[in-house]
């Protein structure tokens, strides 16, 4: 009996160290795309296929603090007007017609 709860515990104990080997490389793949400069990211990291104008759009649309940069708050305040302006019956939804 002894035998079969240590082998219990090593294979939840593998389970876990596996587990969080695999977090911390997610983590560190994740940060270092982040931390390299735009010429170094491959074309579709750096701009996700938008031109120039289209990410400049994107700032001027939605940077409501005008800092030349677009934070989460700044995003979903804009989104958020957005969908309240099309939903006209006011239901908190937008239908195919209303779009």
């Amino acid at each position: 009996m002894k035998k079969i709860q240590k082998k219990s515990l090593t294979i939840s104990s593998l389970a876990l160290v596996i587990a969080s080997v695999m977090a911390l490389v997610g983590c560190q793949s994740t940060a270092s795309i982040a931390s390299k400069p735009v010429d170094e990211r491959g074309k579709h990291q750096a701009d996700h296929g938008a031109s120039a104008g289209h990410r400049a759009a994107f700032i001027e649309d939605y940077d409501t603090n005008s800092d030349g940069q677009v934070a989460r708050l700044e995003f979903d305040a804009v989104r958020a007007a957005n969908l309240k302006a099309m939903d006209a019956n006011g239901n908190g939804l937008v239908d195919e017609t209303e779009y």
